[in-house]
């Protein structure tokens, strides 16, 4: 009888919701990484490599806090949360608009995922696209200077401001 694996680290500690490689290291993987299956929320890390004390796969695309299992001859390891990175805003495409709203508004960074909310001033910017770099969303109407223009990932977020104008900036 095998015992378990245990997954003692994940490096990086936070992964791009895009994917990217990663290091899990432990004790009890299998002696090649052809003995191991690992998942991530259920997903497979894909194009695994390791040795009995180190994988390094490919971390599927994700976002919030999903289990890592690693499997070894068929003997289960407990789950590891491991949490997706945070989202970062790097620009906004405009930070001034008209009051009446309903205009596109593009906001680049990194870490967006697949489900983003976005608001500005605490109302809804309906998300029209959503990729883990650019989300673009419909801005309500709404009045005020250097409001909060915060997007959201699975809990996870990130602010810039905005501010609404009489007239077009």
């Amino acid at each position: 009888t095998y015992l378990p694996p245990i997954i003692q680290t994940v490096t990086p500690a936070n992964g791009s919701t895009a994917g990217q490689s990663i290091t899990i290291t432990g004790t009890g993987f299998g002696v090649s990484a052809s003995d191991d299956t690992i998942t991530v929320g259920g997903i497979p890390c894909g194009q695994p490599l390791g040795t009995p004390g180190s994988i390094v796969c490919q971390l599927p695309p994700g976002q919030g806090t999903v289990p890592i299992v690693v499997w070894a001859n068929g003997v289960q390891s407990a789950a590891f949360n491991y949490t997706y990175g945070a989202p970062v805003i790097s620009s906004v495409s405009r930070t001034t608009g008209v009051t009446k709203g309903r205009f596109v508004l593009t906001i680049t960074g990194q870490n967006f995922g697949t489900s983003a909310t976005v608001t500005i001033g605490g109302r809804s910017c309906p998300v029209i696209s959503d990729a883990n770099t650019t989300i673009t969303c419909t801005v309500p109407r709404g009045s005020g200077g250097n409001l909060p223009l915060v997007v959201s990932v699975s809990g996870q977020t990130t602010q810039s401001t905005f501010s609404y104008a009489e007239r077009n900036p």
